[in-house]
């Protein structure tokens, strides 16, 4: 039940070393894979939550999660990766902040998929 946490724990452990003095090249590379990592979480959550009520009210396009609770939420990750991309070009120095909210919001959301596979439908 808590392997996500505990994997996220040891992600965080090992980019402790790393400061935001390194060079941007180093957490750009962190931070693509933050991506990936949020990406998936996304996907544990959707997966979690498909055909269930849906407790959030900003993704509530119906009852249940179903096709627009899915639009809506792919729309927000997606715009927020893009406005990452942009603005890491433009300062790319930023790079560790972006890596670190990711892995954040990787290790909430992997932690409400777990709870969600334990609501009935």
């Amino acid at each position: 039940m808590y392997r996500p946490v505990a994997f996220l724990i040891l992600v965080f452990l090992f980019l402790a070393p790393l400061s935001a003095g390194e060079k941007p090249f180093r957490w750009r590379a962190v931070w693509h894979v933050s991506e990936a990592l949020l990406a998936g979480a996304n996907g544990a959550d959707i997966a979690s939550s498909w055909g269930k009520n849906e407790a959030n009210p900003l993704l509530r396009a119906g009852q249940r999660f179903q096709y627009g609770s899915l639009a809506l939420k792919l729309g927000v990750v997606t715009g927020s990766l893009a406005a990452q991309h942009y603005l890491v070009r433009r300062s790319p120095h930023q790079a560790s902040y972006y890596a670190s909210a990711n892995l954040a919001a990787t290790a909430v959301l992997s932690a409400v998929a777990v709870h969600n596979m334990g609501v009935a439908r």
